[in-house]
C-alpha cells in the first residue's frame, strides 16, 4: 500500500477516455476508454487537459496503487489507495551512448551511473536493426542484431559494475560480429522484466556502430607496405603493422622490445 507521495511527481493519475488531442508517440490517436487511458495532468477550462511536468531527481522505480472512482478518494491521501496496480519506471538520461565496435574485436558500452537512472545490475541491452522517433525515447522498435551477442540474439550480457570507484554500468557483446553498419541500442529494465524478447527492449539509449578495423594483424605483413611515417597507434594491431611496415621483425618476435610496446595498446 501507498505509504507517501515521491517529490517531482504529480500524486494521481487520472483515467478518462482520450480526446482528440491526445496523441501516442507516433503521432495515432488511440481512442481508449476511460479505465485504459491514465496520465499525470491538470484540467483546463473547457474539460481541456494538459500533462503535467515529471521533475524526479534521479529517476526511479516506484509502485503504482489504484482506488477506483466509487471509492471517492482523497488525492492528498496516499492511504486511500490500496490497489496493487504494478510498477512506474521514470528513467533520467543524461548521457547517449555512442558505442563502436570493431569486427573480431570484443564489444562492449559504458554508461556512468550518476547520469543513467534508475539503470542497475541485470539491466540488459540489445542491439536492434530499426529507426526511433527522435521526439521520444520511448520508441526503439526494430529487429535484434543476430551475429552479436553470447546467444546471438544481440542482447548483452547483465549490467554489472566497473570503474575505479565503481561508478559504471559495463554492458558486454563478446567478439564483434556481423555486418557494418548503425543499430540502435534499446534498454531493459531486469528488475522489472524478462529481458528475452525484443518487446522487453523499449528504452532508447543511444546508437551501435559495427567498423572494420584500419589494420588486422597479422594480415598486414604479408601484404607490401609502404612506410610512411609512425603513427599515433590506437590498438596492438595498428601498432604491430606501422612497425611491419617499417620492416621491422616486430610483433612476429613475440619476445622483442617492440611485441611489449604494442602489447600496451587494447586489441583491436
Amino acid at each position: 500500500m501507498a505509504s507517501d507521495h515521491i517529490d517531482g511527481i504529480p500524486k494521481v493519475m487520472i483515467s478518462r477516455p482520450t480526446q482528440q488531442r491526445d496523441y501516442e508517440v507516433d503521432g495515432s490517436y488511440p481512442n481508449w476508454p476511460g479505465g485504459q487511458y491514465f496520465r499525470m495532468e491538470v484540467e483546463r477550462s473547457g474539460g481541456v487537459y494538459d500533462p503535467l511536468q515529471v521533475e524526479t531527481n534521479p529517476g526511479l522505480s516506484a509502485k503504482l496503487c489504484w482506488c477506483s472512482y466509487s471509492d471517492n478518494c482523497d488525492p492528498d491521501e496516499p492511504g486511500d489507495f490500496r490497489r496493487d496496480a504494478g510498477v512506474i519506471t521514470i528513467v533520467r538520461l543524461e548521457q547517449e551512448l555512442s558505442v563502436t565496435c570493431l569486427i573480431t574485436a570484443t564489444c562492449a558500452a559504458e554508461l556512468t551511473l550518476e547520469r543513467a537512472t534508475p539503470f542497475a545490475v541485470g539491466d540488459m541491452l540489445m542491439v536492434k536493426n530499426g529507426s526511433v522517433d527522435a521526439s521520444s525515447r520511448l520508441s526503439c522498435e526494430g529487429t535484434a542484431v543476430t551475429d552479436l551477442g553470447e546467444y546471438a540474439d544481440g542482447r548483452s550480457t547483465p549490467l554489472t559494475i566497473g570503474g575505479d570507484d565503481d561508478e559504471l554500468g559495463i554492458f558486454e557483446w563478446g567478439i564483434t560480429q556481423g555486418e557494418v553498419g548503425e543499430y540502435l541500442l534499446c534498454w531493459c529494465q531486469g528488475s522489472t522484466r524478462t529481458c528475452t524478447d525484443e518487446s522487453d527492449f523499449t528504452f532508447h539509449v543511444g546508437f551501435l556502430t559495427v567498423t572494420a578495423p584500419t589494420y588486422v594483424w597479422p594480415t598486414c605483413a604479408e601484404k607490401e607496405q609502404s612506410f610512411s611515417g609512425w603513427r599515433d597507434w590506437e590498438t596492438f594491431d595498428d601498432c604491430c603493422c606501422n612497425y611491419a611496415a617499417a620492416g621491422a621483425v616486430g610483433c612476429l618476435n613475440e619476445t622483442s622490445n617492440t611485441y611489449s610496446i604494442c602489447a600496451q595498446y587494447p586489441a583491436r
